[in-house]
């Protein structure tokens, strides 16, 4: 066993579909720490519920494809595993002899140096500095009102257009009572001439 107290992992989470749905994030949460038994060989293991929570995000049955993780192990001797983030490891480029502070200030100091400052465009742009005394107090008064916009009347419509347009007006239907006429019941007409044969 190496004498790193901390690793970090990118564990894949691919086979939690193959569980049922209600116990995928579960089941998860199961295989980190078989993951982390089996790496860092050690019987305790501790999840961070910042992890837990990352993979509980998303609901218990759509938890992360993979995940990326640090495995340290801590006084007591158990594996604590937490969520890894990009800013916690050390900067390779640095010197070994320089202080991480300052090469951030240096860097700082390179990228800002001629870039002006946010608040510094503003006053720019509306044309008022606050550090001058004559600038007027409320800046709503100085602005030109705009001009009342002049709109041609629109034409009156006879009646608004509506989704349901009324019905046609109904022919003349024969009245139910009437007696049907030779026209409307040919069929009837065959058969009565058949009965008279």
């Amino acid at each position: 066993m190496s004498a790193d107290s901390e690793r970090v992992y990118t564990i894949p989470l691919g086979k939690v579909l193959l569980s049922p749905n209600n116990r995928r994030a579960m089941r998860a949460i199961n295989m980190i720490r078989e993951f982390a038994r089996r790496h860092m060989k050690v019987e305790d293991i501790r999840i961070d519920e910042n992890l837990s929570h990352q993979i509980w995000s998303r609901g218990i049955k759509k938890p992360p494809r993979k995940i990326r993780v640090r495995m340290s192990r801590t006084d007591t001797g158990h594996i604590l595993v937490s969520p890894y983030t990009l800013g916690s490891e050390p900067v390779a480029d640095a010197p070994p002899d320089a202080p991480a502070d300052d090469a951030d200030e240096t860097l700082k100091d390179a990228y800002t140096e001629d870039v002006p400052d946010y608040a510094e465009l503003v006053d720019e742009k509306s044309g008022d500095s606050a550090d001058s005394p004559d600038a007027p107090a409320d800046t709503a008064t100085s602005d030109p009102e705009p001009a009342p916009k002049t709109a041609e009347p629109a034409p009156e419509a006879a009646e608004p257009a509506t989704s349901d347009p009324e019905p046609a007006p109904k022919t003349a239907e024969p009245a139910k009572d009437a007696p049907k006429t030779e026209q409307e019941t040919p069929k009837a007409d065959s058969k009565a001439q058949e009965k008279k044969d």
